[in-house]
């Protein structure tokens, strides 16, 4: 990692609307995720999935003091506001795959092709915010 990337922890409810011989059940689902970006003053740059799994792999190399991570934090926390419209269109793009992995589900299992929905219940709740330094950063 050569950039101050900012790693959210954010969960996602979902509203599933499953159509039933009878009636239609509705149901809620929870699903946690691990996004990433850098930014350079205010363009923030969105990281991959495989990024953001190589990033959760990687070891910590050290520590900073407490008033740089102290900066680096509020810095990070200070940008909520502008990535909510990345976390409301990503969840929104997992409810669609939520409700295709669903309909895939129940092909396999030939229990019918009845309509399945699935939409974002907003907003994303963001549980967790964690800044990783480059190494060398608070040298």
């Amino acid at each position: 990692m050569d950039k101050v990337t900012t790693l959210l922890v954010v969960r996602y409810r979902f509203e599933l609307k499953l159509a039933g011989s009878r009636a239609n059940v509705t149901q809620v689902a929870e699903d946690a995720h691990f996004l990433a970006y850098t930014a350079a003053g205010e363009q923030i740059s969105w990281l991959t999935e495989d990024h953001v799994d190589t990033l959760l792999t990687a070891p910590a190399t050290g520590n900073v003091a407490d008033s740089l991570a102290e900066a680096q934090l509020a810095k990070a926390l200070d940008r909520l506001d502008a990535v909510h419209g990345h976390l409301d269109q990503t969840g929104r793009t997992k409810a669609e795959r939520l409700a295709t992995e669903h309909r895939e589900v129940r092909a396999a299992r030939r229990t019918g092709s009845r309509a399945v929905s699935a939409q974002l219940l907003p907003p994303p709740d963001v549980l967790g915010v964690y800044v990783l330094l480059p190494d060398g950063a608070a040298r």
